[in-house]
């Protein structure tokens, strides 16, 4: 849709499609199916489950706060639009995955991989 409608390009569209991109990345872990504990394809299920989950949260933050911050005119769609790698790295090179790549165990949980040991990540994150 937004490849064949060039009307819908405009920067607030965009942001929408990067939460979409990051959802679209959640939702192609699922078909990894229910990988056995221990695999490389349950790692990567969980991996990537935790990676664009926690993308799309960021970036519907980042619409919120963006919106907000054009609304109350503490800045323009130019100024927020020229801000937009700012964002990108915030969301998709965040610290928090690195953390979890490197420290988080991960498991079957209910019938899925998952990050086991958020608590620790959370903890390890905040230093």
């Amino acid at each position: 849709m937004y490849l064949y409608h060039p009307q819908l390009r405009s920067f607030m569209f965009r942001l929408v499609v990067w939460i979409s991109v990051a959802d679209m990345g959640a939702a192609i872990s699922i078909f990894f199916g229910n990988p056995q504990d221990g695999t490389g394809a349950c790692y990567a299920q969980a991996f990537l489950q935790q990676f664009f989950q926690t993308a799309s949260m960021f970036w519907t933050l980042a619409v919120a706060v963006t919106v907000q911050s054009i609304w109350k005119k503490k800045r323009t769609i130019e100024e927020a639009e020229a801000a937009m790698w700012k964002v990108h790295a915030l969301v998709w090179g965040g610290k928090q995955y690195h953390v979890t790549a490197i420290s988080c165990k991960y498991g079957t949980i209910s019938h899925m991989c998952r990050a086991s040991d958020v608590g620790h990540v959370l903890h390890l994150s905040s230093k």
